[in-house]
């Protein structure tokens, strides 16, 4: 699809926006991509980065196009530079001033997982390849990436062929060297996220980077975390915070999501579409509620976020997308002081021990059997002497267990859908 539709705030009211041809040297209409990545440069105006088309639309190399939303007009930017990326999607890119940061992704034509990070240039339509120091991530695809404070570039999650990741690498804008950060599990319950692909991420106003859904080999993630990086510069740390279970029914509870910050303190989301064995057209609102908390040897208060309040609101089919929000279908709050028995705030805190402890051993067990996935796949390498045939390719890899059985059709029946089912060339 190559539609464009708003939604105004205040009354959840959806609007089609109709692309204007303009006869112009470079001016064109959007195509239809999947996989790609949309940048806000400021006001209206957006831009957006390869992603992967029908096989009419097609080229070698990964296109550039300015999008301003007020005219709804669309450039073709030109590219210029020996080192031009190919065509691909399910990359992830980042702007830090005027030039837009590219790395990995899947290529369009070959299937082939890159790590590579390219730099565009926004005032001179110029492509480099970035020369940088250090051991980069892995090659991969569907992973998110964000920027602290115009110095450090982020990169978690996504997937290769065999398994997902659940690593953080950063990147430092100044000596171009690549590093993985120490890595402080959720002071409360010791969790980690599990590997995932696919996920929806969106760096809040208060520095927080927001990670919810996704999925991977073996199942859905259902769950959501915060990433606080604020001491990623000073310490090179960075902090997991646990925002708990989303449940299955919840629409973030899946994979390629679009998530967006709707107000400036950090505490409030917005999340569209989506797909957990089917195409989602759902609006869910992300809540973030605050509380004071001690954390490791600095016996010092700090906010961190707790609890996730959820509501979903339906977006009708057709022409005219408009309707009012549901009900919330769910909203967990933190229970005030003596506003409840403390035997059964005993009971309550028994349990949340329990679920984490639960989680734990979910992960392990999830952890095992990717491991198992990946001895299979290194064994069938040895035995065909051929690379693997990735995932990605609208479902039709060559490998029963990732086609039509296995631990992919688990986690599709299950709701997952497959962890990159949602990316497609051919969509």
């Amino acid at each position: 699809l190559n539609d464009c539709w708003s939604l105004d705030l205040p009354t959840r009211t959806w609007s089609e926006r109709k692309w204007r041809q303009v006869d112009q040297s470079n001016k064109t209409v959007l195509p239809a991509l999947a996989a790609a990545s949309y940048l806000h440069t400021g006001g209206f105006k957006c831009v957006v980065m390869g992603g992967h088309t029908k096989p009419d639309d097609r080229t070698d190399d990964l296109k550039v196009y300015k999008v301003d939303l007020s005219s709804m007009e669309v450039e073709r930017c030109d590219s210029f530079g020996d080192n031009i990326p190919s065509a691909r999607g399910g990359h992830a890119s980042v702007l830090v001033r005027f030039q837009v940061y590219v790395f990995g992704g899947e290529e369009t034509n070959t299937k082939k997982l890159r790590n590579d990070l390219y730099v565009y240039d926004l005032h001179s339509s110029t492509w480099t390849l970035a020369e940088t120091k250090g051991e980069p991530p892995s090659p991969r695809s569907a992973h998110s990436m964000t920027v602290v404070d115009d110095k450090y570039i982020v990169v978690f999650g996504g997937g290769s062929v065999s398994r997902c990741f659940n690593d953080l690498y950063v990147l430092d804008l100044q000596s171009m060297e690549w590093f993985q950060p120490d890595i402080v599990e959720d002071a409360v319950s010791g969790l980690l996220p599990e590997p995932r692909a696919g996920h929806a991420a969106a760096m809040m106003s208060n520095g927080s980077w927001v990670i919810v859904g996704g999925g991977n080999n073996v199942r859905a993630c259902t769950d959501a975390f915060v990433m606080d990086l604020s001491n990623l510069g000073s310490q090179g740390r960075g902090v997991w915070i646990s925002l708990g279970e989303l449940g299955g029914d919840v629409m973030l509870s899946c994979e390629g999501a679009t998530l967006v910050e709707t107000d400036t303190k950090g505490t409030r989301a917005l999340a569209y579409g989506g797909y957990d064995g089917k195409y989602l057209d759902r609006l869910c609102a992300l809540h973030l509620r605050m509380r004071k908390t001690a954390t490791g040897s600095e016996k010092k208060p700090r906010e961190a976020p707790l609890e996730v309040g959820r509501e979903e609101a339906s977006a009708g089919q057709g022409q005219s997308r408009s309707g009012e929000p549901s009900e919330p279908s769910g909203t967990v709050a933190p229970a005030s002081a003596g506003s409840e028995h403390s035997e059964l705030a005993a009971l309550k805190a028994e349990l949340a021990a329990v679920k984490a402890k639960l989680k734990q051993e979910t992960q392990k067990s999830m952890r095992l059997v990717v491991e198992n996935a990946e001895l299979k796949q290194m064994l069938a390498d040895l035995e065909e002497d051929a690379l693997p045939v990735s995932t990605m390719d609208g479902g039709k890899a060559q490998d029963d267990e990732y086609s039509n059985g296995g631990v992919a059709a688990d986690h599709q029946a299950g709701g997952g859908g497959g962890w990159l089912s949602y990316i497609t060339g051919e969509s």
